[in-house]
């Protein structure tokens, strides 16, 4: 199918507006800076584009009724052409933040995840230990109670279980950790 000409070109024109308006507004690190500031107020900036859209439909509607613009330096064009870049940005930014609601949800998952996990490890240990310290009770008495307590803190490395178990605790402290400080990083928590 042979391409649109007119169509391509008016692509060309938006992105060329949009490059010299943006310029402006914000920053290369941050291009969409002006617009994510009204999540400052607890407005989702896709949103905060919606009412930006919704004053320009507005304007429209006027000029559709009395065939007239109040303010003769913007025509009809600007408007459409602004609407058109604000609904592009609007997409965009709609986007991210349901890719950034599903990270998060899936980072709080996983971290739910990782500390039933801990805790079953932690019981799991615990009822072994508990039930060692019974049998060696009633085979050697209560002296049989210091070498199962050096056993608990891992001083029995000739344990292949309990290496697994001290490597795989180690493993999720470590991702728990990386976890917590991306949070810190987005700003989920301080």
């Amino acid at each position: 199918m042979a391409r649109n000409r007119e169509f391509d070109d008016a692509l060309d024109e938006l992105k060329m507006l949009h490059d010299a308006k943006n310029h402006d507004y914000a920053t290369a690190e941050h291009p969409y800076k002006n617009l994510e500031g009204v999540a400052r107020i607890g407005i989702e900036p896709w949103r905060g584009i919606v009412i930006r859209m919704m004053d320009k439909f507005s304007r429209l509607e006027e000029f559709c009724k009395s065939g007239e613009l109040a303010i003769k330096s913007e025509g009809i064009e600007d408007t459409f052409k602004d609407i058109s870049v604000y609904s592009t940005l609007a997409m965009i930014l709609f986007r991210k933040s349901k890719r950034e609601s599903a990270e998060k949800q899936q980072e709080i998952e996983d971290t739910e995840a990782l500390r039933e996990g801990l805790e079953l490890v932690e019981k799991r240990k615990s009822d072994e230990i508990s039930s060692l310290i019974d049998k060696r009770k009633e085979k050697d008495g209560d002296d049989a109670t210091q070498e199962l307590t050096e056993a608990e803190r891992g001083k029995d490395a000739d344990n292949d279980e309990d290496k697994f178990w001290a490597e795989e605790i180690k493993k999720r402290e470590d991702y728990a950790l990386k976890a917590v400080m991306k949070w810190r990083e987005n700003g989920a928590i301080s």
